[in-house]
């Protein structure tokens, strides 16, 4: 997938961010949710053509890592979620990303809202196998994990490699 002007823009602040501060940058805090309802995943099909990710995304500056994810998951795909467990914790550049962040990721579950897209991106339930080698920053690892804690019977549902 081609890389949007979204992308684009984020790499060249990324960049200058970088150059500000003479490399001194520390990570940004961000917090993802991972939902799964009869097998498939929820995901965003982002808008800058980098692939899909869990919904969630970076903290405002006092908030919650909680109250951050709850607030996004909202943004980003109209649900109300519950967080049941964490799932793990990402650090260090993304691949093909110049800044830093640590991610908490958590597992939860829809308890209201309704579905809808949004700037960005479409919101998908998707199959594991399906998105497999498409996942924007990290997120594949994130989903493996998840995978690996939920006792998923990755020969019979995901593709050999």
């Amino acid at each position: 997938m081609r890389q949007g002007v979204e992308g684009r823009l984020a790499q060249l602040a990324g960049w200058l961010l970088s150059r500000l501060t003479l490399g001194a940058l520390p990570p940004f805090a961000a917090a993802a949710a991972l939902v799964e309802r009869d097998g498939r995943i929820l995901v965003l099909e982002r808008n800058d053509g980098l692939g899909f990710n869990l919904p969630g995304g970076f903290l405002r500056w006092e908030e919650r890592v909680e109250d951050g994810l709850l607030r996004e998951v909202f943004e980003e795909t109209g649900f109300h979620i519950a967080i049941d467990r964490l799932v793990g914790i990402y650090s260090g550049p993304a691949p093909r990303q110049r800044l830093s962040s640590v991610a908490i990721v958590y597992a939860a579950r829809i308890v209201g809202g309704q579905q809808r897209d949004s700037f960005e991106g479409r919101v998908l339930w998707l199959e594991p196998r399906e998105l497999i080698g498409r996942m924007a920053f990290g997120n594949e690892q994130m989903l493996l994990d998840y995978l690996a804690a939920t006792c998923y019977d990755p020969p019979s549902r995901l593709p050999h490699g």
